[in-house]
């Protein structure tokens, strides 16, 4: 056999090493962006939320599952620093509106 199929079949193509690897990011079926991430404990599957991602970094600590990360406006890829917010659903439950982008959001 090939040297070729020999790497394809040796896991020497997989992740970064693979000829259409585009660095680990895809949007999901809701719109979120994920980070390919396999040896995170927050992975789902192999990937993490980026806006929890980014936010937890920002504050240097895992978010735990009671804690929401909005974005302000509304875009669900812009994980930008400055366009995400920390929500707690003990002040915020239900349907609540942003402060700073005004659109609704619901939080179970």
């Amino acid at each position: 056999r090939s040297d070729e199929w020999k790497q394809k079949r040796s896991g020497e193509t997989k992740g970064a090493k693979h000829p259409q690897w585009k660095g680990g990011r895809r949007i999901n079926e809701d719109g979120y962006a994920m980070l390919y991430m396999p040896e995170n404990p927050n992975a789902i599957g192999k990937y993490v939320l980026e806006h929890r991602y980014v936010m937890q970094q920002q504050l240097g600590r895992p978010l735990n599952s009671t804690e929401y990360v909005h974005h302000k406006n509304g875009i669900k890829d812009d994980n930008r620093i400055e366009n995400l917010i920390l929500v707690l659903p003990t002040n915020h439950y239900g349907q609540v509106t942003c402060p700073q982008c005004q659109q609704d959001f619901l939080i179970k």
